[in-house]
């Protein structure tokens, strides 16, 4: 089960480097994961050794007021005795510093300053010493590059291809009924190499029922035979404030207007950033806005982790974060499309499924 922590290597390379500038006695790296902490704490301390830099597990209460922190973290040390000292007994590369990460359940919910504390009097050479301590919460400064194993990018890929499948098979299945009212939004997306909207469906249908591998599923812009890589197209090509009315069309053409709806869908923080002032028209319309921002934004997430070496890392909650809010907008979008009522299409007649054929198609 994925828990979003980031790989244990990644700590120990922002900790080591961290703690090559610090100049206090002692410094705390405090950690918040999701996942067990205990088989955590027993990849992370080997990768520390050399720094003597000791792993602990934050397991009662307390750092939770600023004037009893050091004696919060005294105490757990107290709490953890040989385990500490036999990270002592290791070479340092500063015998006159040493580091402590603690591993927590929540981020560290205070500002931290220079403290002072006193060493417990066990600790060798320094005990009954005063001296200054420095904790520092990492949990949001962990950094990966964008096709980190944490992220858990393929969700984003399916979620994309379940959204294609949706589309196509909702737009089949409204072409049934009457195509003219798809006339518009095919307007918006059509190419000169296309020959009708009947011929761009047919491929659309195919293209699905070709896809072995959704788990790496990626739009192709240049071939545009899938709905996704139009819609991706169109908003690079058109500002999200040239796009206003396309999302009445794409309802229109989905068969969407009028009579009930399913509950609105998550509409997603990218879709909300790229929104445009103004009315935010009926529910299917606002579902439609969604999946005209949310789609390109999700396949220029993944166009961006296909050449992860070239851009810079990240904090891996942000993108973990970002992944969350993008597979949630699209499998919001899907959901709402495959619970349309059906007295939307053509009464009595199933959505046509990928590779099947139809002769109105």
């Amino acid at each position: 089960m994925r828990t979003g922590d980031p790989e244990p290597t990644r700590v120990a390379e922002t900790i080591a480097r961290l703690d090559s500038t610090a100049d206090a006695p002692l410094n705390t790296y405090w950690l918040s994961l999701a996942g067990d902490r205990n088989a955590y704490a027993a990849r992370l301390q080997p990768l520390l050794l050399d720094r003597g830099i000791g792993v602990l597990i934050v397991r009662s209460s307390g750092f939770t007021n600023a004037n009893a922190l050091m004696l919060d973290l005294v105490g757990l040390l107290e709490r953890n005795r040989p385990e500490f000292l036999a990270v002592l007994a290791h070479p340092r590369p500063d015998p006159h510093r040493i580091g402590v990460v603690l591993l927590a359940r929540r981020e560290l919910e205070i500002g931290q300053g220079y403290s002072p504390v006193t060493w417990p009097d066990w600790v060798p050479g320094v005990g009954n010493l005063e001296i200054t301590c420095f904790i520092t919460d990492v949990t949001r400064r962990i950094e990966a590059p964008l096709d980190a194993d944490e992220i858990d990018i393929t969700r984003v890929h399916r979620a994309v291809f379940a959204l294609e499948e949706a589309l196509v098979r909702r737009l089949v299945a409204v072409h049934r009924r009457g195509p003219a009212q798809q006339q518009p939004f095919f307007n918006r997306i059509r190419r000169r190499s296309d020959p009708d909207w009947s011929a761009f469906l047919a491929g659309a249908v195919e293209a699905v029922d070709e896809v072995r591998t959704t788990d790496s599923y990626r739009p192709n812009v240049k071939n545009g035979k899938s709905v996704v890589s139009r819609l991706w197209d169109l908003a690079q090509n058109n500002s999200p404030r040239m796009l206003v009315g396309v999302d009445a069309e794409l309802a229109t053409a989905l068969g969407a207007t009028g009579g009930p709806v399913p509950a609105e869908p998550w509409e997603g923080l990218m879709a909300v950033l790229a929104r445009t002032p103004g009315s935010h028209g009926s529910p299917p319309e606002r579902l439609c806005r969604t999946i005209l921002l949310a789609v390109p934004a999700a396949c220029q997430f993944l166009t961006c982790v296909a050449h992860a070496e070239d851009y810079q890392q990240f904090p891996v909650n942000l993108l973990t974060a970002v992944v969350d809010d993008l597979y949630r907008t699209l499998v919001g979008a899907e959901t709402f499309l495959n619970h349309l009522s059906d007295d939307r299409a053509t009464p009595g007649v199933p959505p046509l499924r990928p590779g099947e054929s139809d002769e109105s198609i």
